[in-house]
């Protein structure tokens, strides 16, 4: 099941993918807590301080994280966003990293469905090196209308990633890195019809034809 991590209150007034690399020192509430579906014994072996493994969920009060490269503490892991539960209005993703169980994990892609039918959104700025955009990462999103995606480590926006988002009137990438195969079918269909595109230069007609 998936796991909690219980942070202070002003965790709450960031904004919202404003993520803090530090969790609070009371022991009570640094850990994170699974569901009581086993006995002891599995519940220990679950809760192993100090260790993430691939596959494994984790939850703050705003985000839900999937570890996709699995690390003990000292050492570094790989975490996807995978559910954002929060309610602003305006998204800045600036700090790469998130404590995890006592390991430091380092974000590295917005999952599938991440943000799907969030109606709250109007602006998302991913300012971190995330490496892919899920599948219906930010679809159906009806109040969305500017995508800043900073990162010049991005290789791959999966299918629908922004579909029917139809307000979506700005959608910027630095990278360099795309190419056809890389751009999933229908990424962008739905979105508004005045859709603003903006890329590097030496990309920006490449990446117009696909």
């Amino acid at each position: 099941g998936t796991k909690k991590i219980y942070s202070d209150s002003s965790l709450k007034k960031k904004i919202a993918l404003n993520i803090s690399g530090d969790l609070p020192s009371n022991k009570s509430k640094d850990n994170p807590k699974t569901e009581r579906t086993g006995n002891r014994e599995q519940q220990s072996a679950i809760i192993q301080k100090g260790v993430v493994k691939k596959g494994e969920k984790y939850s703050d009060n705003a985000y839900t994280y999937k570890i996709i490269k699995g690390a003990k503490k000292g050492k570094k892991a790989q975490v996807s966003i995978v559910k954002y539960r929060g309610r602003e209005k305006s998204l800045y993703l600036e700090k790469k990293y998130v404590i995890l169980n006592k390991v430091k994990c380092r974000i590295v892609d917005i999952g599938k469905r991440a943000f799907y039918k969030n109606n709250r959104l109007k602006r998302v700025m991913i300012n971190i090196p995330v490496k892919s955009i899920g599948e219906s990462a930010f679809g159906k999103c009806k109040n969305l209308r500017e995508i800043q995606i900073n990162s010049a480590s991005l290789e791959r926006i999966c299918k629908r990633a922004f579909m029917d988002s139809k307000k979506l009137k700005l959608l910027a990438i630095r990278t360099k890195k795309l190419t056809a195969s890389r751009i999933g079918k229908d990424a962008v269909k739905g979105t508004g019809k005045k859709l603003k595109f903006l890329a590097p230069k030496r990309k920006y007609k490449q990446y117009l034809n696909y």
